[in-house]
């Protein structure tokens, strides 16, 4: 890893949690856990690492369901800011919706904006991410909604 000190147990905790918290207010850490996940734990995400990586593990219904190896601590960093802030844009998008478009405009207006804050590759790769989701699945917008039911 090029001698870059890898961050251990608490000094990694403390690095994700500090660097997402000091950017988003309300960051969402329920179901985060900061050590090696196994089956049979309860459903969550589990960062850690060992022998010299970063890991994310992700478990449901007590079985682990994906894991997913880092050697970078920016790239461990997007993968935890997909968990704690999903939430917060599902939020903003169901506060803010409008039924005459798609539900995922403001989830993912929501989505550039909190991961602009982390500087413009992080925003760049989201904006490349959602173009790529809306290639395979574009906007579905309903602009027709508000004449037939506004009662006019």
């Amino acid at each position: 890893m090029d001698n870059v000190k890898i961050l251990y147990d608490d000094e990694l905790k403390t690095y994700i949690m500090d660097e997402i918290n000091s950017k988003i207010d309300g960051a969402i850490w329920n179901g985060v856990y900061f050590f090696k996940g196994r089956n049979n734990y309860p459903e969550g995400t589990y960062v850690y690492s060992e022998n010299e990586k970063y890991h994310i593990v992700s478990i449901e219904k007590g079985k682990i369901i994906e894991k997913i190896e880092y050697e970078s601590l920016v790239d461990i960093l997007w993968d935890v800011l997909e968990v704690v802030s999903f939430p917060i844009s599902t939020k903003y998008a169901t506060e803010n919706f409008d039924k005459r478009f798609d539900y995922r405009r403001k989830l993912f207006e929501n989505q550039i904006d909190l991961y602009s804050r982390f500087g413009e590759n992080f925003k760049n790769k989201k904006i490349k991410e959602i173009k790529k989701i809306l290639e395979k699945n574009p906007y579905l917008d309903n602009e027709e909604y508000d004449v037939r039911h506004s009662g006019h």
